[in-house]
């Protein structure tokens, strides 16, 4: 048996923000309205504040202090972003945004400079697509009479 629409978009979910602040990355979740919570690397209370609205973009956040758990690229980021507006404390390094109820499609966009980021997730994603075509065959039957 198969994961239901929601499980899947929950795994995969769990999955981008693990695979985010596993990269060192701050998240931050915009409901489409408004923050839904701050900037965190706590994989479960980033997820409590997804899902509060039919679309979600999770944002990859860089600041002064998670500087030491960022790829060389995103420090390189940050330090051209200070030098730029030397008053913000945090950048945005990329987002993905989310429309619930598509199942293993419920990524519907994501910045170019994240892809690198999320390769797992997409994998996940691709895997639970398979599992779907694998499951629709397997349910399919040719009515049509033999020749």
């Amino acid at each position: 048996m198969g994961y239901t629409d929601k499980q899947k978009e929950h795994l995969i979910l769990k999955e981008l923000i693990s695979e985010a602040v596993s990269h060192g990355f701050y998240v931050r979740v915009h409901d489409g309205e408004e923050w839904a919570g701050p900037a965190t690397r706590n994989v479960k209370r980033a997820l409590e504040d997804t899902r509060s609205t039919d679309e979600d973009d999770v944002v990859f956040i860089v600041s002064d202090t998670n500087l030491d758990k960022v790829s060389e690229e995103v420090r390189d980021f940050y330090h051209k972003s200070k030098a730029e507006r030397p008053e913000r404390k945090g950048f945005e390094f990329g987002t993905v945004s989310l429309v619930y109820g598509n199942g293993h499609d419920v990524i519907s966009n994501n910045s170019l400079s994240i892809e690198k980021y999320i390769e797992k997730t997409m994998k996940l994603a691709e895997a639970l697509q398979d599992e779907d075509y694998v499951h629709h065959v397997e349910n399919s039957k040719d009515s049509s009479p033999e020749i």
